[in-house]
């Protein structure tokens, strides 16, 4: 990815995923969120991630790079997820978001004509995308 980097942000990603993959969480949620506090931009539970129903046979697409940051869609036996790692000011990859693909328009941001109210329109999670342009 990026030479001046510290660590891989796919490394970073099967961390989380393996991490939060068929995991109780009412009753493993705080350590979790202990385990990957170095590894993620915000709090697990309060950050932008929807980490549910992710499997741990999972692949990657090849990351798209941007600027400042990086989205690898993750697929799966269910609907893909996409997480977005950014590059931090210590040279270390940290995943920013991570979405699992709309329920309402299956990824198009729009149903019929008008913009998808589930996802803002991004295709992705519950919130939206900070990075759609």
């Amino acid at each position: 990815m990026n030479l001046d980097a510290l660590n891989d942000p796919a490394e970073i990603l099967r961390k989380f995923i393996d991490e939060v993959a068929g995991v109780d969480w009412s009753r493993d949620k705080d350590h979790i969120r202990e385990r990957l506090s170095d590894d993620l931009t915000d709090d697990l539970t309060e950050g932008d991630y929807e980490p549910y129903g992710v499997s741990k046979n999972c692949w990657f697409s090849e990351p798209a790079r941007h600027l400042n940051h990086v989205e690898i869609i993750v697929n799966g036996f269910g609907l893909p997820s996409k997480a977005v790692l950014v590059l931090c000011d210590d040279r270390k990859w940290r995943l920013e978001a991570f979405w699992s693909q709309c329920t309402g328009c299956l990824g198009s941001g729009t149903i019929l004509t008008a913009q998808c109210l589930s996802c803002g329109g991004t295709g992705w999670g519950l919130r939206g995308d900070p990075h759609v342009t």
